[in-house]
């Protein structure tokens, strides 16, 4: 799904020197959240039923990383345009 890029992102825009740590930090995040879901789906079970309790996880994790993304892309891409216009204002004087 989406780790690809995400990693990807993650190495392009890290630096080299703390790349690894960089990568191993993301991945340890996303797999303790990722790891403990099970016990959210036993409550909700509890509450709900299984297959509700299913039904609600598995969409709602899918759009809060989509949402968790689109703020990092729109993040990145607010850095990247303000240091484009620090630069061309530059540029301009020169």
């Amino acid at each position: 799904m989406w780790f690809g890029a995400m990693f990807t992102i993650l190495v392009e825009l890290v630096p080299p020197s703390i790349r690894s740590s960089a990568f191993g930090v993301a991945f340890f995040i996303m797999e303790n959240v990722g790891g403990n879901l099970p016990i959210i789906v036993e409550y909700l079970t509890s509450l709900v039923g299984y297959r509700t309790a299913l039904t609600i996880m598995y969409p709602g994790q899918l759009l809060a990383s989509k949402k968790s993304y689109k703020l990092k892309l729109r993040m990145i891409f607010i850095n990247n345009f303000k240091s484009q216009r620090k630069f061309s204002s530059l540029n301009c004087v020169f």
